[in-house]
């Protein structure tokens, strides 16, 4: 990833966190780059509306084109994440993923690279930043796994800047309040304004095959009125209906997103016809709690959908792992007794591929 900001100029501010790297940079809202973004950017109506009202939990009112401008950001940081994939695929011997997906056992274990996207199927006024130096306090959300014993030996963690180390050195010192308070007195952490690097970015996306894939995909009308009611579809193996008549949780796993993505568009739907079904099933009563207030159903279902049909568009999905037997290791087959195969519409994927 860095090696490909590097080609455009671009060199962010790099943290290191519990979570793994964090590169942050700028762009200027008076830039020619914001503006870029945010004409990119498309923001379904309920979302622009809940941006133009000030109804996000917190009561934060948002400029509409700095909604626009992260969700262009979004589809530019998709672009560079088909660009990870492409060169890590012979390269890496852990699979990397875009967003949390999960894998069968292999030479690394069930182990994966994340290239996380999911913050852009998030509304803006949803998302944070974590502050250089900063504590890293999620282990504690885990007391109910790990107990407070567990939590206590992981605990502290502090964000740091990554300052020319080592990922292993970098581990150490955000393990050690000392060494990372000796940090902070000599490194600055100042989040670089990366404007101009960012329209290189942009020039090579809206050259790719990508952006022509998002053109033709907010192109298509999107029938959300009224939601969809039936969730049981014809010639769909037993495993996609499950997931569709059980959206809580099994369509909040991007993993569960991918497949039903795969296996509609092996028969003929359009991405904005997987989106709408995504979102009937998020529109129904499915005891969601607070979690739709907090988030926004349509903007996640076309997240996700554009996510994994963009991947089988452009042939960034291999679909190694479109199989039976990859789904149960996967922990995603719970049907006991089903005589289904996934390697057909595997296959159909395929065969249109070779046909574009």
């Amino acid at each position: 990833m860095l090696g490909i900001l590097g080609r455009a100029g671009l060199d962010p501010l790099i943290l290191v966190s519990g979570r793994g790297f964090h590169l942050v940079w700028s762009v200027d809202r008076k830039s020619s780059a914001f503006r870029r973004l945010a004409l990119a950017g498309r923001v379904p109506p309920p979302l622009e509306a809940r941006y133009a009202a000030a109804t996000s939990p917190g009561g934060v009112k948002m400029n509409p084109d700095l909604g626009r401008a992260w969700a262009g950001l979004g589809q530019v940081v998709e672009f560079l994440g088909h660009r990870v994939l492409a060169q890590s695929a012979e390269a890496s011997a852990v699979p990397v993923q875009l967003t949390a997906i999960e894998v069968g056992p292999g030479p690394c274990g069930r182990e994966i690279v994340s290239f996380d996207l999911s913050e852009y199927g998030d509304p803006l006024d949803r998302r944070h930043i974590r502050l250089p130096f900063s504590t890293y306090l999620k282990p504690r959300q885990l007391e109910w796994a790990l107990g407070k014993p567990g939590v206590r030996r992981l605990l502290p963690i502090f964000e740091i800047p990554l300052f020319g180390m080592t990922a292993r050195q970098a581990i150490a010192v955000a393990h050690n309040p000392g060494e990372a308070l000796k940090l902070a007195r000599h490194v600055q952490a100042r989040i670089p304004d990366r404007s101009r690097p960012t329209e290189a970015i942009l020039d090579d996306y809206e050259a790719s095959e990508l952006a022509s894939f998002h053109n033709r995909f907010y192109s298509e009308p999107l029938e959300t009125s009224p939601p969809i009611t039936t969730f049981r579809i014809p010639d769909v193996p037993r495993c996609v209906n499950r997931l569709l008549e059980h959206p809580n949780d099994w369509l909040l796993r991007p993993a569960a997103l991918q497949h039903i993505a795969r296996v509609l568009t092996a028969l003929d739907w359009s991405p904005r016809a997987i989106a709408a079904l995504i979102y009937g099933c998020y529109a129904r009563d499915c005891a969601w709690g607070d979690l739709w207030a907090r988030l926004e159903p349509l903007n996640r279902a076309i997240f996700y959908t554009r996510l994994f049909t963009g991947m089988i568009a452009t042939g960034v999905d291999k679909l190694v792992d479109m199989n039976c037997v990859s789904h149960r290791e996967k922990g995603y087959c719970v049907n006991s007794g089903c005589y289904a195969d996934l390697v057909p519409y595997r296959n159909r994927l395929l065969e249109r591929r070779k046909a574009l």
